[in-house]
């Protein structure tokens, strides 16, 4: 049950969390304004695989963190924009990688010594 608490946390967290940015002046609010289309992905196949509900709170934070810095930055400011421009070769490579750069993540995480917090 907390697995499926947790992942709309994270994603509340990963999406309006703010931080000090350097475009604050210009009233463009990184966290808020922009986001990191793979985020997207990265949550939805973590649901899909069902590991939000297998995966303790900090393994989750590794894995996502881990995941994510293996993956290219492509951010976006809605993700509407994603699905007109968007094509569906280009799609399917994105997931592909999310896919391979999960597994590689959810291998370090599973072999990483247990902590209790």
């Amino acid at each position: 049950m907390m697995g499926l608490l947790f992942l709309p946390l994270v994603m509340t967290m990963l999406l309006t969390t703010h931080r000090p940015s350097s475009c604050q002046g210009t009233h463009m609010i990184l966290d808020t304004d922009i986001h990191n289309f793979y985020e997207h992905l990265v949550l939805k196949e973590i649901e899909r695989q069902g590991l939000n509900q297998k995966l303790s709170a900090n393994q989750m934070a590794d894995l996502c963190c881990l995941t994510l810095n293996q993956l290219p930055s492509h951010y976006i400011r809605h993700d509407v924009d994603m699905i007109y421009f968007l094509t569906d070769a280009k799609r399917t490579e994105m997931e592909k990688n999310v896919i391979e750069s999960l597994k590689l993540a959810q291998e370090k995480v599973q072999s990483a010594p247990a902590t209790s917090s």
